[in-house]
């Protein structure tokens, strides 16, 4: 848990540096109290329409206007994004976000990997534009503090980066 932590205040320092998260962990009270640290973010779906991921012609604006009328796509807004089912993102899509990561300087994404070990894990693609790999499988509620499940990030206050030597070693291993 204070892995995952870590990780998640080091890429709200530096979401363009470090491109995000790959969160290994199925669906439950941990990985929601986790997603409960992340503020403001905007939630993807793997079956998001590609235009609306990316932008594209809006056809009922164009014909209403006589003209083409281009909408901007959930990518343009940079922040935060988070991806749930991380291991179902289509090729395309996958391909969409990591041209983002690489071009786009405020582009943070936390992928929610949920797949079992006969399934296919998230593309390589996404994965490995994302800094930190962590891994909450295995961890109840008890794991974890009351104060992570009471407040979210954006309620504490930021704290400098205490960086001990056994943290640079967990650093080194997360990446």
């Amino acid at each position: 848990w204070d892995r995952a932590m870590m990780a998640l205040r080091l890429v709200s320092y530096d979401p363009g540096g470090l491109g995000g998260i790959l969160l290994q962990s199925r669906n439950g009270p941990v990985r929601d109290a986790f997603v409960k640290q992340i503020p403001q973010a905007t939630r993807l779906h793997p079956a998001l329409a590609h235009d609306a991921l990316t932008g594209g012609i809006a056809a009922t604006a164009s014909l209403a206007a006589g003209t083409i009328v281009r909408h901007a796509g959930l990518l343009a807004s940079g922040g935060t994004m988070i991806l749930p089912m991380a291991e179902r993102t289509p090729a395309l899509m996958a391909s969409s976000l990591a041209r983002a990561l690489d071009q786009d300087g405020d582009l943070c994404i936390v992928a929610l990997d949920e797949h079992l070990e006969e399934e296919e894990p998230p593309p390589l693609t996404l994965t490995d534009r994302l800094a930190f790999h962590v891994s909450l499988d295995g961890m109840g509620i008890r794991d974890i503090g009351d104060s992570e499940m009471k407040q979210g990030a954006a309620a504490m206050p930021p704290q400098p980066v205490m960086a001990t030597a056994e943290h640079m070693s967990d650093l080194t291993a997360l990446a």
